[in-house]
């Protein structure tokens, strides 16, 4: 009886504890917001994705940023700052222009499945080219690229070929 009574007394001290309550909030709070992104979609793509994009791409320009100021010396310069923003720019209007493209031909089989295809695929290229210049910066900074950026690395370049040689299939069928 006094084990049950101190395994239950020791169960309930470290449930009680701020740190393990605080962890357990946090975690409520991202497993609810991830599922709330991931079920809303912005421009016919998940939010979640969009958003995880953006996010590579802010942490793209703060490690360059980083990497040409700290480990190569140069000045701080608003260039970076505006290729960001077009950057921005740019994909957002890809994921309008692609969504009107599927609403405007969405009816006519072949092509409604080219659209889809080609959203798919430069989404997931334009999410890991990002994540391989997260690697390239990281490796600018500290001198030595983790495994996983040349991994993805290896994976984006096959799925870039694979993506290629799939369009120029599809389109010499048509």
């Amino acid at each position: 009886m006094e084990t049950q009574v101190y395994i239950f007394n020791n169960f309930i001290r470290k449930i009680m504890n701020p740190y393990y309550a605080l962890l357990s909030l946090t975690f409520t709070i991202f497993i609810t917001l991830t599922s709330k992104l991931s079920s809303t979609s912005l421009f016919g793509v998940s939010l979640l994705f969009v958003s995880v994009v953006c996010f590579f791409m802010v942490v793209d320009w703060f490690l360059g940023v980083t990497a040409s100021v700290c480990a190569l010396g140069q000045k701080f310069k608003s260039k970076k700052v505006t290729y960001t923003i077009i950057k921005f720019v740019t994909f957002f209007m890809w994921l309008f222009f692609v969504n009107q493209a599927r609403y405007a031909y969405g009816e006519v089989a072949y092509i409604s499945d080219i659209i889809i295809f080609i959203q798919i695929f430069v989404l997931i290229l334009i999410a890991l080219r990002e994540y391989s210049s997260i690697g390239e910066n990281i490796e600018k900074i500290w001198g030595r690229k983790p495994y996983w950026f040349s991994l993805i690395d290896s994976i984006a370049d096959t799925l870039e070929k694979s993506f290629k040689n799939r369009l120029k299939d599809k389109i010499d069928k048509e």
